[in-house]
């Protein structure tokens, strides 16, 4: 992981298969961990947002600081479709 990216990867604890992000823009969750990142990491200067396009024409954010992680991110590993530096009119979720 580099300065400057976010990574989530498939298992918890920073295990399985990995995807970072490193903004700006917004970029489609890959390698397996499209709703199915069970662990994160950021070492983004900042804020990004993960995001979650739900059934409607809606869609959910959640903020993720510089120094964020969490081994065991239950509460959105079944929902992140992306991630970008801007909450694309999103609500928070």
């Amino acid at each position: 992981m580099g300065q400057g990216q976010v990574c989530f990867w498939t298992e918890p604890s920073m295990h399985g298969t990995a995807w970072c992000y490193g903004p700006p823009g917004y970029a489609d969750a890959e390698n397996g961990t499209r709703r199915h990142a069970f662990s994160f990491e950021s070492k983004v200067n900042g804020s990004v947002y993960a995001i979650s396009y739900g059934p409607g024409a809606g869609c959910l954010y959640r903020e993720i600081r510089k120094d964020d992680y969490d081994e065991n991110w239950t509460a959105w590993a079944g929902k992140i479709d992306g991630v970008s530096h801007d909450k694309l009119g999103c609500e928070p979720g």
